[in-house]
């Protein structure tokens, strides 16, 4: 029997393996989010230093295992690495809802959510949360939830509104022991004991974190310069706030993003706020009105991970009479359906408090903007309540057939059917993988198999010849700094980002002269500043302003032109050369 449940967990395995092998080759590649904390990575390689803690220190140590790989190997092997320990937590925490092979089903449907929702510091504080709360059993003892509390302190580090989910548990589990001793020795239980030294160790890496903060230019929310941007630099929560309403400001007053930065918008809608309270004070309404935008986004966006929304609801023109129909008569049903049977499905109280922890930090979002990417937080509650359902369904079947007669093989055959339609119902994982495995049919036709790279723009495509062509080069501005300072050895005081350059003025304004072939003699341009450059951190204007010139004087003083396919264009000056 355990050599047949051995080989039973073998197979799971082999297929999880078999899925996150084939998610490798689809159409996508990490973006800069990712690649801020493979740059900090190197600079902890480098200095021993950290960046921010809102920023994950942790994340950046953890890639420290797979650097010396070298890039693309690494980012490939910390994707598989990553992804299954995240497929592995959520089989943990639900194997007593689902048998193997449902349960195998289940997570490989989001395996193509955990791929491109970034920052990917989220699949790690969820597969953490997700231990945490399956070592919290009945047969718990001491060394169990001090186990469980190193996890959920882990998970906030990895994503630090986690945060959350540890000081509720810490409340629940003190006012549950404070009751069941009835005051009496509260103090004494709650000291500190030898099987709490994992909460020691992780509470000696997070002071570690915030003892060694690096004092690089780039150590802040943006991973980049950030003279000319409002907010709080160092806080995440401060950054994505500024961003986020100084964009819906410009939506709604300009209608476009020409000659617009939040720069200078955060003066007019905020009164150049540097704190969210302080721009509260200054436009309550305006604020106000976002806060109750993001929650219809949450909701809206939440329901679209059931699999009849996300077939439908993109193709409702937006602003339609069916628009405003469909969102009140499906969001909020599908809504409190899927909520009632997730905590009907949920079989502890811990797991319904974790289910609870788990909205609160979906609602969290609607501070800033509520995304797709954020919403890791959804999968346990749709898994339980696909769990809750899909009983619902296989035990309504077996009374009725065997009411009727014999419950046959057949029968139990639709029965675990009925559970499978549920864990597709409750996922958007079926159109993901349908669509990739278009694209996957369409590079076999072509012969053209890649691994985690994207098609039309490409950093993993465009770096050798970026490489190069740089290597010799005195200084590099680029919008790529992240990337070329994670993976190309060039010397990162070498390197300078567009975000130094104001948004205002002109090249040769004394506002910045930062432009300098002593300085600069290499510029790298994306095709996507051309483009598509407008937003609320304007490279387009940037663009304009600044570097078209400066790439025209340094073409004047003897510079090359480059054109590197799937990324844009290099300029180098040979000149000076050593």
């Amino acid at each position: 029997m355990s050599r047949y449940l051995t080989r039973q967990r073998a197979r799971v395995l082999g297929v999880i393996f078999l899925a996150l092998g084939v998610s490798l080759l689809a159409h996508w590649e990490p973006s800069q989010e990712s690649w801020g904390y493979w740059l900090f990575s190197r600079i902890f390689n480098e200095t021993g230093q950290f960046i921010i803690p809102g920023r994950s220190p942790l994340y950046s140590l953890y890639l420290v295992l797979f650097r010396w790989m070298g890039y693309p190997l690494s980012v490939s092997v910390e994707y598989l690495v990553t992804s299954l320990l995240t497929v592995l937590a959520l089989m943990v925490l639900f194997r007593e809802y689902l048998n193997r092979p449902l349960l195998t089903l289940a997570v490989i449907l989001w395996i193509p959510f955990l791929q491109i929702s970034e920052p990917p510091v989220q699949k790690l504080a969820l597969a953490c949360s997700c231990l945490a709360i399956a070592l919290r059993n009945k047969e718990a003892d001491r060394f169990r939830m001090s186990l469980s509390y190193a996890l959920l302190i882990l998970a906030s580090m990895f994503r630090n509104t986690y945060s959350v989910c540890f000081l509720i548990f810490l409340v629940w589990d003190g006012w549950k022991v404070f009751r069941e001793k009835k005051g009496k020795n509260f103090f004494k239980v709650l000291s500190p004991q030898g099987a709490d030294w994992p909460i020691l160790v992780v509470l000696g890496l997070l002071t570690w974190f915030n003892v060694a903060q690096s004092a690089h230019r780039w150590n802040n929310a943006h991973s980049a310069s950030t003279q000319w941007f409002p907010g709080d630099s160092k806080s995440l929560s401060s950054a994505a706030f500024f961003q986020h309403y100084n964009d819906e400001y410009i939506a709604h007053t300009y209608g476009n993003y020409e000659g617009k930065d939040f720069y200078q918008t955060n003066n007019e809608a905020f009164h150049g706020a540097d704190t969210i309270q302080a721009a509260f004070i200054a436009n309550p309404g305006f604020i106000a009105r976002e806060l109750v935008g993001n929650c219809k986004r949450a909701l809206i966006i939440a329901s679209k991970f059931i699999l009849l929304p996300a077939m439908f609801y993109d193709k409702i023109p937006k602003g339609s009479h069916l628009w405003y129909l469909v969102h009140p008569l499906v969001t909020l049903p599908l809504m409190a359906m899927m909520l009632y049977g997730a905590f009907r499905g949920a079989k502890t109280a811990d797991m319904r408090l974790f289910l609870g922890i788990n909205i609160l930090l979906i609602f969290s979002t609607i501070l800033a903007l509520p995304k797709e990417r954020y919403m890791h937080p959804l999968i346990p509650l749709l898994m339980t309540s696909a769990c809750w359902y899909g009983q619902l369904l296989k035990s309504f079947w077996e009374r009725m057939v065997s009411s009727s007669g014999k419950l046959t093989r057949w029968n139990r055959f639709i029965a675990q059917s009925m559970m499978a339609f549920s864990i597709v119902f409750f996922s958007q994982g079926t159109l993901s993988w349908a669509g990739m495995m278009r694209d996957l049919v369409k590079d076999w036709r072509q012969g053209e198999w890649k691994v985690l790279e994207s098609r039309e723009y490409s950093e993993k495509a465009s770096k050798q010849p970026i490489e190069l062509l740089i290597k010799n080069c005195h200084g590099i501005m680029t919008e790529n700094h992240r990337f070329i300072g994670a993976f190309m050895p060039i010397p990162l005081n070498h390197i300078y980002d567009i975000w130094e350059i104001p948004p205002f003025g002109y090249w040769g304004d004394p506002v910045y002269d930062g432009l300098r072939p002593e300085r600069i003699d290499c510029v790298l341009v994306t095709s996507n500043i051309v483009k598509y450059g407008d937003g609320v951190t304007n490279s387009r204007l940037r663009y304009d302003l600044y570097l078209k010139p400066y790439m025209e004087h340094l073409q004047q003083q003897g510079a090359k032109v480059y054109a590197i396919e799937q990324y844009g264009q290099a300029v180098i000056l040979e000149k000076g050369r050593d």
